[in-house]
């Protein structure tokens, strides 16, 4: 009886982290350390889109693009939004011709300079933790550090003569920071 209420009390904490970092990423810290995230509308990737909700391959590649040196491999929607990005036309190219024409480009480029990214892993979260119509891409190497700190500080011991117990109260240090903080975007698929 206990075993899934422990289960279910650790699954809600580890939603209450995840929840955490989304907001922390998305609306920042408050602090010039953790800014919130760069955001602008789809069409200022693709001046065809004329519609709110609407998103383009064009759109889309030209944003998942647009971070460099960091590459957005990892975007965070509802499902909603990720349905508009998993149905969207794709363009019909020859895929093979296409990344040989970009490989030696690559080869013989600088340092963090990266191919042609066209498909982030999409992580699907709840309405209520992102809006509608909202895309939030990191590059999932830099964009946020969680930390957490357990029993760093003893901040109070107190003996109770009377109750022949000991009470002891340890401190706990947890959230998130940016490390990059130009390595989260969002793209909201509304017109400006």
């Amino acid at each position: 009886m206990i075993r899934p209420v422990i289960a279910k009390v650790a699954l809600m904490q580890r939603r209450a982290i995840f929840k955490e970092g989304i907001d922390k990423l998305i609306n920042g810290g408050g602090t010039t350390m953790t800014p919130a995230a760069s955001s602008a509308a789809i069409n200022t990737f693709d001046t065809d889109i004329s519609a709110a909700g609407t998103l383009t391959y064009y759109g889309w590649l030209k944003w998942l693009n647009s971070r460099r040196p960091h590459s957005i491999d990892t975007v965070f929607c509802n499902f909603d939004t990720a349905y508009k990005i998993i149905t969207m036309t794709r363009a019909s190219v020859d895929t093979l011709a296409l990344r040989e024409s970009l490989n030696p480009a690559i080869a013989n480029s600088p340092a963090l300079v990266r191919g042609l990214k066209a498909d982030p892993k999409i992580v699907i979260i709840d309405d209520a933790d992102i809006s509608a119509n909202v895309i939030l891409g990191i590059d999932s190497r830099f964009a946020a550090k969680r930390y957490f700190e357990i029993g760093a500080d003893m901040t109070e011991t107190e003996r109770i003569i009377n109750q022949q117990f000991e009470r002891v109260v340890i401190s706990h240090v947890d959230g998130f920071s940016k490390i990059y903080p130009a390595a989260t975007h969002v793209v909201t698929l509304t017109t400006s």
